[in-house]
């Protein structure tokens, strides 16, 4: 058994199971791990205790390479609580930074390479208890941070404002605890939100990366108060996962269409708040399941994703051996709509569309359209008796 405050951080090899490295805490703390980053070949370990540090290791030695301090130290700003990786820099979520006697949070740009903090990103609305920082999120050069209000797209560069993403309710309900970024859409989270009555039931929220446009919504297919869905979300390849804390279920949704296409019970069957983390490749899904109940010490549990792979496994709609959108069968395995142009491989139709079973419906004939020649002749498109569209030899 690990004692509170000599918390251990595992590397396992993916495919094995396999313990490669472990890191030990440095200094005794019980929130060593709260949040990881990989960048190159070290490991930053975020540890948001009262005297928070950031810790950088060699990730293929698990030497400590350098402890990273709290630019407040002693003030209890959860310095390293979220952390995510932006080039060969980690950007550090302070959330309970504080400004004027009162809790704003801030974010932090780290080399991990000298231990420098290179910028401060503060909360562009200067409000009281904004927490500023509880969640972040990379895209392209810039970054995504939320504040339990709203989300903001800053320029990583400079720490310009170039976009806000607010409720799109305006119930709250912790908007902004959770941020990903799928394909061009940014997803939020809300677990507290209420829904169809339900009190903290949890919501969560698919924007256009762009405009910032709200797209849908992706629903908890059993709302249930206190069920906080969306407690934990992560980026899967094209798709998004979210966990719920009541019942404790991972779900995967697809987030240009909002359908659901794979849910897991808990293996473990026990309270060991299944679903507390998440972490996702574009072939597996990590769920983690820290315990303690019953004597369990907790575990993470691996799942693949089978997508693309050309076989109709549970969860998939359909299987076309890719995982490319617009061809009636998603990057995500969902059957496209009707409203999805598609090629149906005829050179003498134009766009169909998907039938929404998975297959694209044949274009109108191109009657008289140049296809070709053959031994001479030349070739036009024709519709035949039959209603065929085929390229022939024109007598």
């Amino acid at each position: 058994t690990v004692p509170p405050t000599e918390k251990v951080v595992y590397l396992f090899d993916g495919r094995s199971g396999a313990l490669l490295r472990s890191f030990a805490n440095p200094i005794p703390s019980v929130a060593f791990g709260v949040s990881l980053a990989g960048v190159g070949s070290r490991l930053a370990v975020g540890a948001p205790s009262f005297n928070a540090n950031v810790f950088v290791f060699d990730a293929g030695t698990g030497q400590l390479l350098r402890t990273v301090p709290s630019p407040a130290p002693g003030s209890n700003d959860q310095f390293g609580a979220t952390l995510a990786t932006l080039g060969q820099n980690v950007i550090v979520g302070a959330p309970q930074s504080m400004s004027a006697g009162v809790i704003v949070g801030a974010v932090y740009l780290l080399d991990p390479g000298t231990g420098a903090i290179i910028r401060t990103f503060a909360d562009p609305s200067a409000g009281a208890n904004t927490r500023f920082g509880t969640s972040v999120a990379v895209s392209g050069p810039n970054i995504l941070v939320g504040n339990r209000a709203v989300v903001y797209l800053l320029d990583g560069n400079s720490g310009a404002l170039l976009r806000t993403f607010t409720d799109p309710t305006g119930a709250g309900g912790g908007f902004g605890s959770g941020v990903a970024v799928v394909g061009t859409n940014v997803v939020i989270s809300a677990p507290s939100a209420t829904v169809a009555g339900a009190t903290a039931a949890g919501a969560v929220y698919v924007f256009d990366g762009q405009s910032g446009a709200f797209l849908r919504s992706l629903n908890d297919p059993q709302p249930s108060t206190s069920g906080f869905f969306g407690t934990a979300i992560a980026a899967a390849n094209r798709n998004v996962v979210v966990s719920k804390r009541i019942n404790q279920r991972p779900f995967l949704f697809e987030p240009v269409s909002g359908a659901m296409i794979w849910s897991s019970g808990n293996p473990h069957d026990g309270a060991d708040q299944f679903g507390s983390a998440i972490a996702a490749t574009e072939s597996s899904i990590l769920v983690g399941g820290p315990g303690p109940t019953d004597g369990f010490a907790g575990a993470a549990y691996l799942f693949t994703n089978t997508c693309g792979d050309g076989v109709l496994n549970a969860g998939e709609q359909c299987d076309d051996r890719n995982t490319r959108d617009s061809d009636c069968c998603s990057g995500g395995c969902v059957q496209e709509s009707s409203t999805v142009a598609c090629d149906d491989s005829n050179a003498c139709t134009g766009l169909g569309r998907c039938t929404g079973a998975g297959t694209c419906a044949t274009g109108p004939c191109v009657v008289g359209m140049p296809c070709g020649a053959e031994c001479g002749g030349a070739k036009k498109c024709q519709e035949q008796l039959t209603g065929a569209c085929e390229c022939v030899v024109v007598p």
